[in-house]
């Protein structure tokens, strides 16, 4: 796998023609890979949970989509958008260096390679066999090595950004030339990728217990996994959050500091909470609730950072809040006020949290569109698509244990309709790219006949 594509995101633009060149920032192909992965089971487990609406499927088959559908949602699709994907992404363009080609960021294309691969193979393990025996085993502990790899790719490059040229001052001059902080993104994946890197040797651990010495349970297992897993998500998802709400409502250096060693306890010390529950034989029980309080506590915490931070400002009402700071506003009201609802309804730790994390993906993508597409996109069909998916969670989650019941449908039905919205404005998107694409070739062909022109004119004289 290369180390990057050819797509580039513009850091700065230029003042005029005769200005410097725009810096920009590739996009890693870790990125491109990752999002394809996690698009991809997101597309399949989408599709599966309609035809299970429809009663479409076998009931086997309905049973083990049921089981697979929490795993693959947060396995195969939260942690590689997040730390893969649009962790990577915006990584490239925090800690770019403009004064070098590669942008100071260490490649590791091996490492990043192999570690998408092992997911997928994970990912085919888990469909072979199912989530629970033998293939599930295996799927763990392909995924476990692939989670590794990635979380020490996330590491080098963040670790590689602070050790670039000029660090120190050249001999013959006093004192150091200090870099510039980490930015809070930045904490957040340090802090999710070493939660990974603690949590994911011990699951491999269990897994090749069961697999090679055919003892312990593949299922339960897989059920313990997602409690630090889940808290990794909730730390990455709070870090793209924080990227992208920091325009509106930016945080203080002294609250800045304190949501940083948040996320370290939360992703770290989960991970590590966890790790020591599994050694010692804890109750599962006892794991999950350790947690869900923590989760909660962090969730609480980190939006009311938030809303303090926003009471601060002054947003005239005239001005309207744009689509990134749109979707996060909605993953922080479920942080705020989704727990409740979602432990009540029994889906567990991980619905609340993701429930609230896949705002914060589009939210992501929304930022990112804006770049590259200079704000030329359906902005009021983003916020149609909000709207729907927000009412669709909110009447998802009151539908409570009612699986098929009229709320429930309801609630799907929104976020079918959101995704349909999402398509036209992918739609829309593409096509004012081609409008700029052929505008920009036509000012070109006019500048080169005008030269051609010119220099016929001057041959003539």
């Amino acid at each position: 796998m290369p180390g990057k594509t050819q797509v580039s995101d513009k850091l700065n633009s230029t003042a005029g023609a005769a200005g410097p060149a725009p810096v920009t920032a590739p996009v890693p192909a870790v990125s491109v890979a990752s999002l394809t992965l996690a698009v991809a089971v997101g597309s399949i487990a989408g599709v599966t949970g309609i035809l299970q609406e429809a009663h479409l499927l076998p009931d086997a088959l309905t049973s083990e989509a049921t089981r697979f559908h929490p795993v693959a949602m947060l396995l195969f699709v939260a942690v590689p958008a997040f730390l893969g994907g649009f962790g990577r992404l915006f990584l490239s363009r925090d800690l770019a260096d403009p004064t070098q080609r590669n942008g100071g960021l260490a490649r590791l294309p091996v490492l990043d390679a192999l570690s998408i691969g092992m997911m997928t193979a994970s990912l085919l393990a888990f469909i072979a066999g199912g989530s629970t025996g033998p293939a599930a085993a295996a799927g763990l502990l392909l995924w476990s090595i692939g989670a590794v790899l990635l979380a020490t790719t996330t590491v080098a490059t963040i670790l590689d950004s602070r050790a670039g040229p000029g660090r120190v001052a050249p001999r013959g001059q006093t004192g150091t030339v200090r870099s510039a902080p980490l930015s809070l993104f930045a904490w957040t994946q340090f802090f999710a990728a070493t939660g990974l890197l603690f949590a994911a040797p011990v699951m491999a651990a269990s897994a090749t217990r069961v697999l090679f010495a055919h003892s312990g349970d593949a299922g339960a297992m897989l059920s313990a996994f997602s409690m630090p897993v889940t808290l990794v998500v909730l730390v990455s998802a709070f870090g793209l959050a924080a990227r992208i709400f920091d325009s509106a409502a930016p945080l203080t250096a002294r609250s800045r500091l304190a949501t940083a060693a948040l996320a370290g306890v939360t992703a770290d010390g989960g991970a590590v909470l966890w790790a020591r529950g599994i050694l010692t034989h804890q109750s599962q029980s006892t794991i999950t609730l350790a947690g869900t309080c923590l989760a909660a506590v962090a969730s609480l915490a980190f939006a009311g950072l938030w809303i303090r931070a926003l009471w601060r400002q002054t947003i005239p009402m005239r001005n309207r809040i744009g689509v990134p700071v749109l979707w996060v506003s909605g993953f922080f009201v479920f942080l705020a006020a989704g727990w409740g609802v979602q432990m009540s309804s029994g889906r567990g730790l991980h619905a609340a949290v993701l429930s609230g994390a896949v705002f914060v993906l589009f939210g992501a993508f929304y930022n990112w569109l804006e770049t590259v597409s200079e704000g030329r996109y359906p902005a009021g069909a983003a916020r149609l698509q909000f709207g729907l998916l927000f009412a669709g969670a909110v009447l998802s989650a009151a539908g409570g244990p009612v699986i098929h019941g009229p709320v429930q449908i309801a609630g799907d039905i929104a976020m079918a309709a959101s995704l349909a919205v999402f398509m036209i404005v992918l739609a829309g998107a593409t096509r004012q790219y081609g409008h700029d694409t052929a505008g920009q070739g036509a000012a070109l062909s006019d500048s080169a006949l005008s030269n051609a022109a010119l220099s016929h004119t001057a041959d003539a004289r």
